[in-house]
């Protein structure tokens, strides 16, 4: 899979060169969404790959942070946190990672996961899930939003009936 990996490299280097002057080190966003996806999602479909380099980069356009902050941020990337930033050892998985990594940072509406920003993977059942929307399943991993403030709202259909004549 050497090849998935060297088109990544290419389709990089093709981005940084047409980088503007002074813009934020796009090689480093990469790398840094692909040890996300890598540590985290390495053993999930291609989807799910995607997925997760798009909740990093969900989080970058919520939060206004760098991609290498986001996957930083203390409690963010568990699997991060046990490795470290260090690089793939698998050659074939970092290969996918970095091309996920690419595709969701060329491709905006590439998004599988419902313009999530949260994931966890079945096995675990973390409290913050319960206070957000579920978007999506791939894999092992569930993926997770922001509720919207009608989603938050109680429904019409919880609401006591309004006063007889109040109609207008």
């Amino acid at each position: 899979m050497m090849r998935a990996g060297l088109l990544a490299l290419l389709l990089a280097l093709a981005l940084v060169a047409a980088a503007p002057a002074g813009a934020e080190g796009i090689l480093d966003s990469l790398g840094c969404i692909a040890r996300a996806v890598y540590w985290e999602a390495r053993d999930q479909p291609f989807d799910g790959q995607l997925g997760v380099a798009f909740v990093v980069l969900n989080r970058m356009r919520a939060s206004g942070k760098t991609a290498c902050a986001v996957v930083g941020a203390r409690g963010s990337f568990l699997a991060i946190a046990q490795h470290g930033h260090a690089r793939g050892c698998d050659a074939r998985a970092w290969g996918l990672a970095q091309e996920a990594a690419l595709i969701a940072w060329q491709e905006p509406d590439a998004d599988p996961t419902g313009a999530a920003t949260y994931f966890h993977r079945l096995d675990v059942r973390p409290a913050w899930a319960e206070r957000l929307t579920f978007t999506r399943r791939i894999g092992t991993h569930l993926f997770f939003r922001a509720r919207t403030a009608a989603e938050a709202a109680p429904s019409s259909a919880t609401l006591p009936p309004a006063p007889a004549g109040s109609e207008k």
